[in-house]
């Protein structure tokens, strides 16, 4: 079955590629999900533009699909402020973690970006629909001078044994 990391988006993408190259090493992914609010006028504009970049650039044959999670009619999700947005979100991140499982995807997420109550819902759904110990969830630690640097996606040189 292939595997698929699926990665949460926040204002700081570096968390996601970071992640991904350790555990690249380990895991090899067939291909990468990015679970996304709206993309142009949200807190994430310049990140998900970032993301789309380095993704492009430096991972090239890579399958990386950006889905951006909405209402259920379709509206754009813009932030989780409220009891309506944060059920919208849940929702949709339910749903899209069980396309995943429906097509038999190992599934590895991670949950480093966005707020709080995007890491919890994203947790909830994995609750309802993994499989252990095919599936994971997955966070980063990595040192206050990584965190420090804007634009670090890829662990420097000799901070490698930092980074877990």
């Amino acid at each position: 079955m292939p595997r698929i990391y699926v990665a949460t988006l926040g204002q700081r993408p570096e968390a996601i590629t970071v992640a991904f190259d350790l555990l690249n090493e380990k895991y090899h992914y067939e291909a990468v999900a990015v679970l996304h609010t709206e993309p142009n006028i949200s807190g994430i504009a310049r990140a998900y533009s970032q993301l789309n970049t380095v993704f492009e650039r430096d991972y090239p044959g890579l399958a990386v699909r950006f889905h951006e999670l909405t209402y259920a009619d379709g509206t754009p999700l813009v932030d989780i402020d409220n009891q309506f947005s944060a059920e919208a979100y849940h929702r949709a991140v339910l749903e899209t973690i069980f396309q995943y499982r429906e097509r038999d995807w190992h599934i590895h997420l991670m949950l480093a970006g966005g707020r709080k109550a995007m890491s919890i819902y994203a947790m909830l759904a994995a609750s309802v629909f993994f499989d252990p110990p095919k599936d994971r969830v997955w966070t980063v630690l990595s040192p206050e001078a990584l965190i420090a640097q804007e634009e670090q996606f890829h662990i420097p040189p000799g901070m490698r044994d930092q980074v877990q």
